[in-house]
C-alpha cells in the first residue's frame, strides 16, 4: 500500500522512540482529517473510508492501547493528552507556569514508557509460547 509521497506504507514501528513521539505529535491533524467522517452514534465502518484511512485510525487504535497500558504518571499522562490534541510543550509549559524542559522530559519518560510497554508485549508474545 503506498502513502500520499508514493513510498510503500508496510508497518509502523512503535519500537522506535522518534515514530512514538511523531504519532502523538500528529495525532491532533489525525483527528481533525478522518474523525469528521464518523457520524456520533454510528459504529466506524470500512464502508466508504478509503484503507489508508483504514490504516491510519488502526495505528492510533494501536497507540492509544499502549498507552493505556504504558503505566504512565498523570503529569505524563496529561502532557501526552494534551500534546495529541494540538498543544505543544511551549504551550501547557505557559499554561501551567513551568518551564518548557520539565514537559520535554515528562514527554520522553512517556515516550519510552510506552516503547517499552510495546517492546514487553512482543517480547510476551515471541517467547512465552
Amino acid at each position: 500500500m503506498a502513502n500520499k509521497f508514493g513510498s510503500e506504507f508496510s508497518y509502523v514501528p512503535f519500537s522506535e522512540e522518534r515514530v512514538v513521539q511523531r504519532l502523538i505529535k500528529e495525532r491532533s491533524t489525525c483527528d481533525a482529517t478522518f474523525y469528521p467522517t464518523i457520524e456520533p452514534g454510528n459504529m466506524l465502518t470500512s464502508e466508504g473510508v478509503y484503507s489508508l484511512d483504514e490504516d491510519v485510525i488502526c495505528v492510533y487504535a494501536d497507540l492509544d492501547n499502549l498507552i493505556e497500558r504504558a503505566e504512565l504518571s498523570g503529569a505524563e499522562r496529561k502532557t501526552v493528552d494534551l500534546v495529541m490534541k494540538g498543544y505543544s510543550l511551549a504551550d501547557i509549559a505557559d499554561h501551567y507556569g513551568k518551564t518548557r524542559q520539565s514537559f520535554e522530559i515528562l514527554m520522553k519518560r512517556a515516550v519510552k514508557k510506552i516503547v517499552r510497554r510495546n517492546n514487553q508485549d512482543w517480547d510476551a508474545c515471541y517467547w512465552d509460547n
